[in-house]
């Protein structure tokens, strides 16, 4: 079974240093085509968490969530949305529109599930 910190086990080495790459340069390639609206990709949500540059937005998510409490698998859950929210927020420091907030693909089949999912990002986002 893969770990949620490792690349998938079909990635190759080119796949994984695209990622990163494409990752160091994300906000700077917003900036340079001027997107009208973005997503926050967690694959390259997770890339960017691996660069110092990012270490706050990461550290800063796991304290928030852990001062919320819950078991370690709820802590686990609120520091992903928080993490998502926080890359949201500087991603729309440079994006003029939306920027929407990509959920596990579970989801897509438990309509109870997403809306509660969609209610915790919205309280998430409230915080930063």
């Amino acid at each position: 079974m893969e770990s949620p910190s490792s690349p998938p086990a079909h990635s190759t080495p080119l796949f994984r240093s695209t990622a990163a790459g494409i990752c160091s340069h994300v906000f700077t390639a917003i900036g340079k085509y001027k997107p009208q609206d973005a997503t926050t990709n967690p694959s390259l949500i997770l890339a960017a968490t691996k660069k110092p540059e990012y270490a706050a937005l990461l550290d800063s998510a796991v304290a928030q969530a852990k001062s919320e409490g819950g078991d370690l698998i709820s802590q686990v859950d609120s520091a992903i949305d928080h993490l998502l929210v926080q890359f949201g927020t500087k991603i729309l420091e440079i994006v003029p529109g939306k920027v929407s907030t990509e959920v596990d693909a579970a989801f897509s089949f438990d309509t109870k599930a997403s809306v509660e999912k969609a209610l915790h990002i919205i309280d998430v986002s409230l915080l930063w």
